[in-house]
Parts: C-alpha cells; sequence; structure tokens
C-alpha cells in the first residue's frame, strides 16, 4: 500500500511538472511523435506516444533516478 501512495506521487509530480521540463526534452519528444505519426500513420496514438514517452524517460527521467 506504501509503495502504491509513493509511486502514485511521483507519478503525480511527474505529469504536474511538464512545463518545468528542459525545452530540449520536449521539443525532441514533439518533434519524434511528429515524426513517427507521419512515417507510421497507421499505428495506433498509444504506440506513438509509447515512442515519444521513451526519449522522455530515457534521456530524462531515469538519469535523474539513477
Amino acid at each position: 500500500m506504501a509503495l502504491r501512495q509513493i509511486t502514485e506521487s511521483f507519478l503525480n509530480a511527474l505529469f504536474s511538472s511538464t512545463q518545468r521540463m528542459p525545452f530540449g526534452i520536449r521539443y525532441l519528444a514533439r518533434e519524434v511523435y511528429r515524426s513517427v505519426r507521419v512515417r507510421f500513420p497507421q499505428e495506433a496514438e498509444t504506440t506513438v506516444i509509447r515512442v515519444a514517452g521513451h526519449i522522455v524517460y530515457y534521456r530524462f527521467i531515469q538519469p535523474a533516478i539513477v
């Protein structure tokens, strides 16, 4: 139960702080999203968002955790 609360707090803080995320990371995620959308128009929205989220996670969130 405590782990669930901590995780929810972490995710809420993460989602509410997107405006404080470095511009370069947001820009890169946006451009990846647009590029994948154009290149693979038949893919589901969730798949395209997952690809852009991968950039944000591995370039911004993971280093902060480590």
